[in-house]
């Protein structure tokens, strides 16, 4: 069990004092309503240290909105130093209760830290300490509701996102199914003509052909299993990148992988959704592509290349290739400008990361950051 952690952002040393007193004798469970093993309460009187601890997570931050910028410093009479740094604190402190607590308790100011940044609740220092307590127990469970929420709909968004790539997935499945039913009609061409020895040799080709359209189908529909939600084993050699000869032919130049396997613990459905997605993009970029791959061991994981033959891209369309319906190729049913969108928030989810820039010599170069996220 852990500590309650709370950060109080005040520079009068008697507030600090009475409120680092009151909290302690409310403990843990008194302030959330939740056990826990203790209580750490950590004091910023200036932005200056508020910012030196912002990055250390706290499940409690009770904020002043005038203090000065530094320890010691005058505190201005024309600005709210507290409300200014809200909206990064919040971005920081995504699961944190933010409780403000302040002298100038008036609606606008109110509105504006609870509508506007996020803050969880907005009181005055005049109140009844337990009254405050209990605004705080609020706050706490208000802020856990939220994670909660957002938790929801992440698990809801990541569907989303795997549905759309799905879509796009099976013409893949549908393109090879038809490419072993055009080998079939030329079978079946050769024996109409007459052609010596195609009989005989039609049971043994058909067999071998329906093996190899069930292997080829099999590893085409990896790409869509969802997955149990918990990181597996993931060879990228093996499970990724020798798939693409499987679904592109020679269009996917891997010769300059090296590594014999590259095994990493991930969410193996993220990641070939993303990788295919980036694969899908650097083919499509011209009329005749051709995309090389490459793999690089890190530290932390894998780097993996995808490098195509195109023309490049002019420097505004590189500024918006993440946005969500962002295309370089035109309009329509195909072109959705989703491939990249979705292979970054999927990758991003595992701890990974996405880069597109134009490469020295010509053509796009893509870097798909891919790390181990370990046993937990």
């Amino acid at each position: 069990m852990e500590s309650l952690r709370i950060l109080l952002v005040e520079d009068k040393p008697e507030d600090v004092e009475d409120l680092t007193s009151l909290m302690e004798n409310a403990g843990p469970r008194g302030l959330t309503g939740e056990p826990w093993s203790g209580l750490e309460i950590e004091v910023a009187g200036s932005q200056e240290e508020a910012d030196g601890v912002m990055d250390r997570q706290h499940h409690i931050v009770i904020l002043d909105l005038r203090y000065p910028d530094k320890h010691g410093g005058p505190v201005s009479e024309s600005e709210f130093q507290g409300m200014k740094w809200l909206p990064k604190l919040r971005e920081i402190q995504r699961d944190a209760a933010i409780v403000i607590l302040t002298n100038y308790p008036d609606i606008q100011t109110a509105t504006q830290a609870v509508r506007d940044h996020n803050a969880d609740d907005f009181m005055a220092k005049t109140e009844p300490f337990l009254q405050i307590a209990a605004r705080i127990q609020a706050a706490w469970r208000h802020a856990r509701e939220i994670k909660w929420a957002r938790e929801v709909m992440r698990g809801e968004y990541w569907g989303m996102l795997r549905s759309l790539a799905t879509r796009v997935h099976l013409e893949d499945v549908a393109r090879l199914i038809k490419g072993h039913r055009s080998a079939l009609a030329e079978l079946a061409d050769e024996i109409e003509s007459g052609e010596r020895g195609a009989l005989e040799r039609a049971p043994g080709w058909i067999r071998a052909s329906y093996e190899r359209l069930w292997r080829d189908f099999e590893e085409a529909t990896d790409w869509i299993h969802a997955g149990n939600g918990k990181p597996d084993q993931v060879d990228l050699v093996e499970q990724v990148i020798k798939r693409m000869r499987v679904l592109y032919g020679g269009q996917v130049d891997i010769s300059q992988v090296c590594l014999a396997s590259a095994a990493v613990r991930t969410h193996g459905s993220d990641v070939k959704i993303a990788v295919h997605e980036v694969v899908r993009n650097a083919l499509e970029s011209n009329d005749a592509p051709e995309v090389r791959v490459s793999l690089e061991q890190k530290v932390e994981g894998f780097l993996i290349g995808v490098k195509d033959n195109g023309p490049g891209l002019r420097p505004e369309a590189l500024n918006h290739l993440f946005q969500p319906g962002f295309t370089t190729k035109g309009v329509g049913e195909r072109h959705q400008g989703m491939g990249l969108y979705i292979a970054r928030r999927l990758l991003r989810a595992v701890g990974g990361e996405v880069e597109v820039r134009n490469a020295e010599g010509g053509g796009v170069q893509a870097w798909l950051t891919i790390p181990h996220l370990g046993a937990a």
